[in-house]
């Protein structure tokens, strides 16, 4: 299922506001030395950005390799009924930066009408992202920049916070 207009739309303006998005994430912690927004600016933002569902997109699915554990695998192979060296055989390799197993191609092969057959036993990584779940997108702003290229949430999160900075002259 192909990404709706409204996906395109949106990821083709993350695109466009590369540039002042990368320039206001990485003011915010390094003139703050901070890694963290402020929460009370982030809320809202956050719950906004929340309104376009997950399901309308799964950018993340398609661009983006978890790192799976061997237990995820194992509760993986159990719902696939399947072996554990069957899966790894069949979808992962061992990961060059970390411990563990990413999807040797992409699309992710558990994605299904936009959907994750495996929901109930997808890996931790997959359970956190966006990563919108700290009402100060605790972490690092960088990060959040870099996954307003891949998710909608997250550039419209960004591109609130950004625009009500700008208006309030808190740049």
């Amino acid at each position: 299922m192909a990404a709706t207009e409204e996906v395109k739309g949106i990821l083709e303006k993350a695109r466009e506001l590369s540039r002042p998005n990368y320039e206001f994430c990485y003011a915010h912690m390094v003139a703050r030395k901070s890694t963290r927004f402020p929460a009370e600016d982030t809320k809202k933002a956050i719950k906004n950005a929340l309104k376009l569902k997950c399901t309308t997109c799964a950018n993340c699915c398609r661009q983006l390799s978890p790192v799976f554990t061997e237990n995820d695998i194992k509760k993986i192979s159990k719902k696939q009924k399947k072996t554990p060296a069957a899966l790894i055989k069949q979808y992962f390799r061992k990961s060059r930066e970390s411990e563990g197993f990413v999807l040797r191609r992409m699309p992710c092969p558990f994605l299904k009408d936009n959907k994750c057959s495996i929901y109930s036993v997808r890996p931790d990584t997959c359970k956190s992202f966006p990563h919108l779940s700290h009402d100060d997108l605790s972490g690092h702003p960088l990060l959040a920049f870099e996954n307003t290229r891949i998710c909608p949430q997250v550039f419209l999160t960004i591109k609130e916070l950004r625009e009500n900075y700008e208006k309030n002259g808190k740049k």
